[in-house]
């Protein structure tokens, strides 16, 4: 099967918008890889978080992550933290390389 055709797979995360309550969050990966991209789409917030998971030397990471939302910065390093815990990251290479 073709990389670009294969399904994925959809996990349910329980993250809720803040202004409507309704759970909005997915886990998409890819059947073979353990790549593990989570995605949260909010229409109130407009909220959009994408996530890689990848393992470094045997340890499970975030290696990238973009946040678009008109939430405060704070609010958007909290939910990213929370998926990466949920997403079972041991730690988070920030947009600046450093690990957290």
């Amino acid at each position: 099967m073709n990389k670009s055709t294969k399904p994925l797979k959809y996990v349910a995360f329980p993250e809720i918008c803040d202004v409507c309550g309704k759970k909005l969050i997915r886990m998409a990966a890819e059947a073979d890889s353990e790549t593990n991209q989570l995605l949260h789409h909010c229409p109130h917030r407009s909220t959009v978080v994408l996530m890689t998971l990848d393992e470094i030397e045997g340890t499970k990471a975030i290696t990238k992550w973009i946040i678009e939302s008109p939430c405060s910065e704070e609010r958007a390093i909290n939910l990213a933290t929370e998926l990466a815990e949920k997403m079972g990251a041991e730690m988070v290479v920030n947009h600046t390389g450093r690990l957290q």
